[in-house]
C-alpha cells in the first residue's frame, strides 16, 4: 500500500474514462483532488470508482478529499491536469480559458496530439487505459524540468510503481504511435489483401503473448482508434487509415462502450 499524506492540491479537467482513473490514483494518494466535470457527478460515484482502483493497484484508502467543479472559472489556481476527449479546438479552448487566472503547471493527456499544438506552455503526461498499465509518458517544457510540482507529481508515479518514459513533442508519442500503427496493419491486411480476421489472429496466436489486436480496438473505442489514426495521418502521410473503421462507425459500431464490437463488424462483413 501507498498513502504520502495532503502534498496539494491538483485540478483535473473531465471525468471520463481516462480522468476518473487519474482523479482516483491521486485522491488515494493524497492530493485534494479539483474535478471539473460538465455535469454534476454523485459524490458516492467518485468514491466507487476511488475503491475500485484502491483494489487495482492496492493502495490504501485513508483519505478521500475532492471538490467537483462545474464552472471553470471557479477552479482554484493549481497544477492543472488535463483529460477532455482527443478534440484538439477543444483543448486549445479550454486550456486558454483557465489560463486567464491559472498560473501553475498546465499538463495535457492527449493520447493523439503534441502538447505545443495546444499551447506551447503545457507539458504532456499520457496515462494509459487502464490505469493498471502502470506506465506514463512525460513530455516537459523546458519551465516545466524545473517546478517542484511537477516533479512531485512524477515521483509521486514513480513511488507507486510505475515507469516513466520521456517522450519528444511528437504526437503520439512511443507507445501509441507503435500500437496504432500495429493496428492499421492489421486492418489493411483485411481490407487490401483480403486476409480473414482469423488468419491474422491465428498469427497473433504466436506474437505478442497471443493478444487480440481487435479486442484492443473495441477497448479503446473504434471512434477513438479512428481519430487517432487520422491525427497521425497528418503529421505522418505513411500512416494508413483503414475504410473499414469509417465504414464500422457509419453502421453504429463503437466498440465495448455500445456492445458492437468491430469483431462482430468484421464477422458480418465476412458473411456477405
Amino acid at each position: 500500500s501507498c498513502y504520502i499524506g495532503i502534498i496539494m492540491e491538483i485540478n483535473i479537467l473531465g471525468y471520463g474514462v481516462m480522468g476518473r482513473q487519474i482523479s482516483s490514483v491521486l485522491i488515494l494518494s493524497g492530493y485534494k483532488v479539483n474535478i471539473l466535470s460538465r455535469k454534476d457527478i454523485p459524490e458516492d460515484k467518485i468514491k466507487r470508482n476511488v475503491k475500485i482502483i484502491s483494489r487495482l493497484l492496492s493502495l490504501e484508502i485513508k483519505s478521500l478529499v475532492f471538490e467537483l467543479y462545474t464552472d471553470i472559472n471557479d477552479l482554484p489556481n493549481n497544477l492543472t491536469i488535463e483529460c477532455i476527449d482527443e478534440n484538439l479546438d477543444k483543448k486549445i479552448e479550454i486550456y486558454e480559458n483557465i489560463s486567464k487566472k491559472n498560473d501553475k503547471p498546465y499538463i495535457t493527456n492527449t493520447s493523439s496530439f503534441s502538447p505545443s499544438e495546444i499551447n506551447k506552455n503545457i507539458s504532456g503526461i499520457h496515462f494509459f487505459n487502464p490505469i493498471t498499465i502502470k506506465l506514463i509518458e512525460v513530455y516537459l517544457t523546458k519551465e516545466h524540468t524545473s517546478s517542484k510540482e511537477v516533479a512531485a507529481l512524477i515521483g509521486l508515479f514513480n513511488k507507486i510503481g510505475f515507469d516513466v518514459v520521456n517522450v519528444k513533442n511528437n504526437r503520439a508519442y512511443i507507445a501509441n504511435y507503435i500500437l496504432f500503427e500495429e493496428i492499421s496493419t492489421a486492418i489493411k491486411l483485411i481490407e487490401k489483401y483480403n486476409y480473414s480476421m482469423s488468419a491474422i489472429l491465428g498469427v497473433y496466436k504466436h506474437l505478442y503473448g497471443g493478444r487480440n489486436i481487435f479486442d484492443i480496438v473495441d477497448l479503446v473505442g473504434i471512434d477513438i482508434t479512428y481519430n487517432i489514426l487520422n491525427n497521425l495521418n497528418e503529421s505522418d502521410e505513411s500512416v494508413y487509415v483503414p475504410k473499414l473503421l469509417k465504414e464500422a462507425l457509419s453502421n453504429g459500431y463503437l466498440g465495448k462502450k455500445n456492445k458492437k464490437t468491430f469483431k462482430s463488424f468484421l464477422e458480418y462483413k465476412e458473411k456477405m
